[in-house]
């Protein structure tokens, strides 16, 4: 096998090493959701972590997708980059969180704070999953598959056995689980020694690669 062929075979499998992990996550969950939980539960459960992968694209108008190919394409770090994307991703956040709040008042959705902190670590570690891709550390990128895996596979064990509110503690331990690793690919990437950067000149040309992918997200969704 040439060099380039063992290389590929290489990374192709440190990538699945970091993607089967939510496979096997959500085959060793089901029964112990099904132990602790109620058959509503479990179903409320499985439509916001569903509901989670449709709004995120919206929500953050793909354009971790545009970092990540400009990433691809050019050699070495690129902050300003990185910063000016999760930076547009979190003021887009913070404007979802203030219209969900406006106008689903706490009678109407129970979990309403559980969601959007949910939706805000899967944001983090999205992004920053892409972008630790976009670095070609996929070593890492699949080290942090398996924390996620394990940390979420504990944490919500750990919810099950000992919380009175066991949808909303998994939620939430789910959430935390999805920060843990955003951090950790964030530290691999160096950004958090780095200052935080806003270039506006930017942003239009990643919109304009980024949100024509939306339709294709929601399209992979609905399959």
């Amino acid at each position: 096998m040439s060099g380039r062929g063992g290389k590929l075979v290489k990374n192709t499998a440190i990538l699945a090493v970091g993607n089967i992990g939510s496979r096997i996550l959500k085959f060793f969950l089901l029964p112990i959701f099904a132990a602790f939980l109620s058959k509503e539960d479990v179903g409320l459960y499985d439509l916001i972590f569903t509901a989670i992968l449709l709004i995120e694209p919206i929500v953050t108008l793909k354009i971790v997708d545009a970092v990540y190919r400009r990433l691809v394409s050019s050699e070495g770090q690129n902050n300003a980059l990185i910063w000016t994307g999760a930076l547009f991703s979190l003021m887009c956040l913070s404007l979802v969180v203030i219209l969900f709040l406006a106008f689903f008042p706490s009678n109407l959705f129970q979990y309403k704070w559980e969601v959007l902190a949910f939706l805000a670590a899967k944001i983090l570690f999205t992004y920053f999953s892409e972008v630790i891709r976009g670095y070609r550390q996929n070593t890492q990128y699949a080290i942090g598959g398996v924390i996620l895996t394990f940390a979420t596979l504990v944490l919500s064990v750990i919810a099950l056995y000992f919380a009175e509110d066991k949808l909303s503690s998994l939620i939430l331990v789910t959430a935390f689980a999805h920060f843990l690793v955003g951090l950790y690919f964030m530290w691999h990437c160096g950004l958090l020694a780095s200052k935080p950067i806003f270039i506006v000149a930017s942003v239009m040309p990643l919109l304009v690669y980024s949100v024509p992918l939306i339709p294709s997200a929601i399209s992979w969704w609905a399959m």
